[in-house]
């Protein structure tokens, strides 16, 4: 089987490239080489990475330590601005020597022909930016540069993140990548299985924080493996199913945490009782019912609203949201 580290970067041209799989996983890694191996082939590079990801600012950053240069942009409308600029300005460069754009160094009459962007689920939570994102492809492909894409199809839920999977059938190749997974089980013994999703788990601090204490008595913690393999034992526990989809900051003081997990490890607490109240909301039952516990039942309510599943008005209530196909064959809500 070949590998795409083994083609060379000249047939890439003209192509969109994309590497998925979970947190953690290497993605970043790969999305990192290719930026570096265009110099073997005569080309300059520029990476991108979302403004949302507060993490990074103009650098992508792996294992928490390593910066790699890039430029941190809000949309494709920016992005494609600031690329247009650097192509027009190497091309006019005189050959030989560095110069700096933007706080990132390009090698002097080599032309910028191989892109990259970090986390692009991030730069896709809404049906006009993934729009966005398809003509930027176009865009490269027209150009005959060489797009490459790193991120994750799918939230810490299992679920579609944002309007990510709409973008595959404009990729020309993607790999999945599976790393180990990195949960404790069995007497704290190192799970065996490769992992293909993305668990989320908070700090006891992070529990009490969210005021949220009484939610997890019964929670058991998750156990597990770091990057350094240090062994986690007893000081996090499962994010549940109603947390929001993006948090960014808590990562950075280490209030959350994100661990690639085989599909057994995957731990989800909440998540019936959320889907009880979503179909008591869409049955017109009463919410009590469906869930007696007040202080669980204001979370999930303030999630189904916060995430867009149901509208909240005075006067009607609570009401699901509806959705309609659009036209890169995902679907998007409409409020009611």
């Amino acid at each position: 089987m070949v590998e795409l580290r083994d083609i060379p970067t000249t047939s890439f041209l003209g192509k969109a490239i994309g590497f998925f799989g979970p947190m953690n996983g290497g993605k970043t890694e790969d999305l990192i080489r290719e930026m570096k191996r265009a110099w073997y082939y005569d080309f300059n590079s520029i990476a991108y990475n979302s403004a949302r990801n507060t993490r990074e600012k103009d650098a992508i950053i792996t294992d928490g330590k390593v910066h790699f240069p890039a430029k941190t942009v809000g949309g494709f409308s920016e992005l494609t601005a600031d690329l247009k600029k650097r192509v027009k300005q190497l091309s006019s460069s005189e050959n030989g020597g560095m110069m700096e754009i933007e706080g990132v160094r390009h090698y002097k009459g080599l032309p910028l022909k191989v892109v990259g962007i970090d986390e692009i689920n991030l730069a896709v939570l809404t049906e006009q930016e993934a729009r966005e994102a398809v003509a930027f492809m176009t865009y490269c492909r027209e150009e005959r540069l060489a797009l490459f894409v790193a991120g994750l199809l799918y939230d810490f839920r299992m679920m579609d993140f944002g309007h990510i999977n709409e973008l595959l059938p404009y990729l020309d190749l993607f790999e999945i990548k599976k790393p180990a997974c990195m949960d404790l089980r069995n007497g704290n013994k190192k799970c065996a299985n490769t992992a293909s999703h993305s668990q989320r788990v908070w700090s006891y601090d992070f529990v009490r924080e969210q005021g949220v204490e009484r939610l997890f008595e019964a929670v058991e913690p998750f156990d597990f493996v770091d990057s350094d393999k240090e062994r986690i034992i007893g000081d996090y526990v499962p994010a549940p199913f109603f947390d929001r989809t993006v948090r960014i900051e808590e990562e950075r003081d280490g209030r959350i945490k994100y661990l690639p997990v085989c599909v057994e490890a995957v731990r989800l607490p909440y998540k019936e009782e959320t889907f009880r109240v979503y179909d008591a909301i869409i049955r017109k039952c009463s919410l009590r019912d469906a869930v007696p516990n007040k202080l669980l039942l204001d979370q999930i309510v303030d999630f189904l609203v916060r995430e867009s599943w149901v509208k909240h008005d005075d006067k009607k209530g609570f009401t699901p949201v509806s959705c309609f196909k659009n036209r890169q064959g995902g679907y998007t809500p409409v409020a009611l």
